[in-house]
């Protein structure tokens, strides 16, 4: 029994042992259920999780293939960024090249014509401008300084102090051109605007003519508008009228001339071919600034005799067609035409000579023009023996102009020069014997005829005569005997190898655009011409630099005169 017992007891043991065992059992079913779940909830994350991943994965492609373009177009830009950043850089430091050179070239221009003056008295509220023109006046010797020299401004230079400071007299030029010297000519006329449209004075005509004319041409009328009137006196002339050549410079139509002064050039032309033309041949010569193209200058004949008895029929020679290659009208060119209806003048650019083309009379860097013309009547276009348009020079955008009149100078000096010899040739003995005996039976009656000493003389004049100039159809030599009037001038003093070295290009780029007109060649041409008026103008600047620091070192030796460097009038020579 206590064996039985025992057993129950065990049993009982095992019984709490299930029962605790159950509970543990159902604690962990819950565990797991709740694990389960949790681990449900945990798939369904993780799922969320992977769909987001692969979403942003796809997102994260395309941003990377959109940086990877980005930085591609990065790359390209900046390559092409720096290459304008470079091309721009480069552009500046070409225009601040520019820019500077220019404003080197505008201090030169501005100090070229100054004048330092030495060792004149210095006094407390002097005025140095009035202190200049009396000096001119004393000491120089200029007359009528104050009409004839303009002075922009004077002072002292450096700081007061017990030495006597030098005068400079800052942008000083003349009103007029009465230093202007050419070898060979004198000046007849020289007329000026009475309206400036800046500060300085403008521009005018000058006429020159060669010394042993000047009493042949006659100063008709002066305008100071810009035209001149001469007269070429038939009695000096071999003409049966006297010639009148009006010469006129017009300003261009949008010039600010016009609004200072109401005046029509053309009008004015006009009404002095038409008084003049009674009293001689008319022609009109000079910068028009008028622009025709290739319209017709002429109004062709009417015939309105054969209708109305009192019309005075005038018949004028058939003429060619003109022909330009200016092919631009302006409101000017329309004006001249219209003058030339009313006046009956034709134009001779591109009709007459050397110029059938009619080439162009001006050129800058902005295009080519004909602005320059000559105009006559078309029964004296015979007297025009040539026109040509000469080629372009440093000197101004305007070509010259030149043309000949057919007329005979009385003045023997004025002729050619020929010599006329006689060699002899033993091959045309022949053939001057029997001229000889051609003239045998003239020969012989004088001889025969002699009666006194006069007869003799003439007989004797006659026959030396007859073998002369027989002698001269076989034997008989003429040649022309030329003036040595090629002489090579010699360079300036300022005239340096940079000058020399910038003629050549000049004339070489001229010379390739006159066979070669194109755009660029013009422009080159242009260039060129610019690069050696620089030249010579920075030369000229150093040679008056280099003389005027003589000067100084010479006024600070002590010398007690006044040294001003002037100029004779046969040392200042101006060219237009």
């Amino acid at each position: 029994m206590d064996n039985f017992e025992i057993k129950l007891c065990k049993l009982d043991q095992i019984d709490s042992l299930v029962t605790s065992i159950n509970s543990k059992v159902i604690k962990l079913e819950q565990n797991a259920k709740s694990i389960d779940d949790r681990m449900d909830q945990v798939e369904r994350s993780s799922q969320l999780i992977s769909n987001d991943f692969d979403t942003q994965k796809v997102v994260f492609s395309k941003f990377k293939s959109e940086l990877d373009n980005i930085s591609k177009q990065i790359k390209l830009e900046g390559i092409h960024s720096v290459d304008r950043l470079g091309e721009t850089l480069d552009d500046i430091r070409k225009e601040n090249i520019k820019l500077k050179s220019e404003l080197i070239d505008v201090q030169m221009r501005s100090m070229r014509n100054n004048l330092i003056f030495y060792n004149i008295p210095e006094s407390e509220g002097e005025h140095c401008t009035q202190i200049i023109n009396k000096f001119c006046y004393e000491s120089l010797k200029i007359e009528n300084v104050a009409t004839k020299l303009s002075i922009a401004e004077a002072y002292r230079l450096g700081k007061h102090g017990e030495k006597t400071r030098p005068i400079l007299v800052n942008e000083t030029w003349l009103k007029e051109n009465n230093l202007i010297v050419i070898d060979g000519f004198e000046r007849i006329s020289c007329v000026f605007r009475n309206k400036n449209i800046g500060t300085r004075n403008e521009g005018g005509i000058a006429v020159f003519c060669k010394s042993f004319l000047c009493n042949g041409i006659i100063v008709e009328k002066e305008l100071n508008d810009g035209i001149i009137l001469l007269k070429l006196d038939h009695n000096f002339f071999v003409t049966d009228k006297d010639i009148f050549i009006c010469f006129s410079y017009v300003p261009h139509e949008r010039s600010n001339y016009y609004q200072l002064c109401d005046i029509d050039f053309h009008d004015i032309i006009e009404s002095i071919v038409n008084n003049y033309s009674d009293k001689g041949i008319v022609m009109v010569c000079g910068d028009l600034n008028s622009r025709i193209g290739e319209l017709s200058d002429f109004l062709l004949s009417d015939d309105l005799d054969k209708y109305v008895e009192s019309v005075e029929h005038v018949v004028n020679p058939i003429i060619s067609d003109r022909r330009s290659m200016d092919k631009t009208v302006n409101a000017f060119g329309r004006k001249l035409l219209q003058m030339c209806f009313n006046t009956g003048l034709v134009v001779n650019n591109g009709r007459l000579c050397n110029d059938k083309d009619g080439n162009f009379t001006f050129c800058t860097a902005k295009g080519r023009s004909v602005n320059d013309y000559l105009l006559v009547p078309p029964s004296e276009c015979r007297l025009i023996n040539d026109f040509i348009v000469l080629p372009m020079n440093e000197f101004s955008d305007h070509m010259p102009v030149y043309f000949e009149l057919d007329l005979s100078v009385i003045r023997q000096q004025n002729l050619p020069r020929i010599h006329k010899f006689i060699k002899w040739d033993n091959n045309r003995c022949d053939e001057y014997i029997q001229i000889l005996q051609s003239n045998r039976d003239n020969l012989l009656s004088l001889v025969n005829n002699v009666s006194s000493e006069i007869d003799i003389n003439n007989a004797l004049k006659e026959i030396t005569r007859t073998i002369y100039e027989s002698a001269f159809k076989v034997f008989g030599h003429t040649i022309l005997i030329r003036d040595d009037i090629y002489v090579k001038r010699p360079n300036n003093e300022w005239f340096n190898e940079k000058c020399s070295n910038a003629r050549i290009e000049f004339h070489t780029a001229r010379n390739f655009y006159m066979r070669h007109p194109t755009d660029t060649n013009r422009h080159s041409y242009v260039t060129t011409r610019n690069k050696f008026n620089k030249a010579k103008r920075n030369a000229q600047f150093n040679y008056k630099k280099r003389k005027g620091l003589e000067l100084c070192n010479i006024a600070k030796k002590g010398t007690s005169k006044v040294l001003v460097r002037c100029k004779t009038e046969k040392q200042i020579k101006m060219f237009s």
